[in-house]
């Protein structure tokens, strides 16, 4: 019998290590902003007035001013590494107040964030635009989510305005995630597709062309006069709104394209949540505590079973 429970608690062992080898492979970057700490010097920021230092408030990284002037304090927060492949999660919410509030992707890494030109991914002084700016909130539009592409035109440039998935609130906490696998976009909202982009005409670094569709596969619409940076970076910006971003977690695709979470337009994953419903994310730390007290329960049910064995 000892030597078959020896047996047993070295498998245990392999077992436990490989997977929790295998999960922390996958989590390329998280941060819960529990601390100003937190934020190494990966993160920039645009648009930073006296009230600066206010990044982290009730634990959340705060896009916003408690003063009410909202260019007095954090407009925008890049985190400036870029991944290919991988799969962006975070809590996020927001006020509705005027304006806009959101997120951007494919950001570059070598400009500093400057209100993502009124509401659209770029800056003022860019001949060339870049980047996808996602308007979880904007005032002209409501009852809408605007995705936008920068073109060089502060207030012209290529966009889309779908309509909030029922039961969805802005105010409220929700976990977005987005899955960039370098041509196409996904972004899904409490754990149901929103919307997917497809982009092509590849050139000289840039996406020239984008065809954007719902959460049914059906097309929203197209532009081939984009510029979306092959990979760059993620970012967060408001206008006149304070917005909350909490939880962030960067992943790694799988080899295969497949992420265990992945949504196809038209067909919701197995137990989507309901759309506007919070939900608990786990992560690394919790999926790997769940594997070794599987695998205790595992090895004390078969240690039970040879010790009544051996007793005959």
């Amino acid at each position: 019998m000892k030597k078959a429970l020896s047996m047993l608690i070295a498998c245990f062992i392999v077992v436990t290590l490989s997977s929790l080898t295998v999960l922390a492979d996958t989590v390329l970057y998280e941060n819960t902003f529990d601390s100003a700490d937190l934020l190494d010097s990966d993160w920039s920021y645009g648009h930073l007035g006296a009230q600066s230092a206010n990044k982290i408030k009730d634990g959340k990284l705060f896009i916003g001013s408690d003063s009410g002037n909202w260019v007095s304090d954090l407009v925008d927060a890049n985190y400036n590494s870029v991944f290919t492949n991988a799969v962006y999660e975070f809590d996020y919410s927001a006020s509705k107040n005027d304006c806009y509030s959101g997120f951007g992707l494919r950001l570059p890494t070598d400009v500093k964030p400057d209100l993502f030109g009124g509401g659209r991914a770029g800056v003022a002084e860019n001949d060339i635009g870049y980047g996808i700016s996602v308007d979880m909130f904007s005032a002209p539009n409501a009852d809408k989510i605007v995705i936008a592409f920068n073109d060089g035109a502060m207030q012209d440039s290529p966009y889309v305005a779908l309509d909030i998935p029922d039961g969805f609130d802005v105010t409220q906490t929700n976990r977005i995630k987005v899955k960039d696998s370098g041509s196409r976009i996904e972004i899904s909202l409490n754990g149901a597709l929103f919307a997917a982009l497809n982009l092509s005409g590849l050139s000289d670094g840039y996406y020239t062309a984008v065809e954007i569709l719902k959460a049914d596969g059906s097309a929203a619409a197209a532009y081939d006069d984009v510029a979306v940076l092959e990979e760059g970076a993620i970012g967060f910006y408001q206008r006149n709104n304070n917005s909350y971003v909490d939880n962030l977690t960067i992943s790694s695709i799988p080899e295969g394209g497949e992420d265990p979470g992945t949504d196809v337009p038209g067909t919701p994953s197995q137990g989507t949540p309901t759309p506007g419903a919070p939900q608990e994310q786990p992560g690394t730390g919790d999926l790997g505590a769940g594997i070794i007290i599987l695998a205790v329960l595992v090895l004390g049910s078969v240690w039970v079973i040879l010790r009544k064995r051996s007793a005959v």
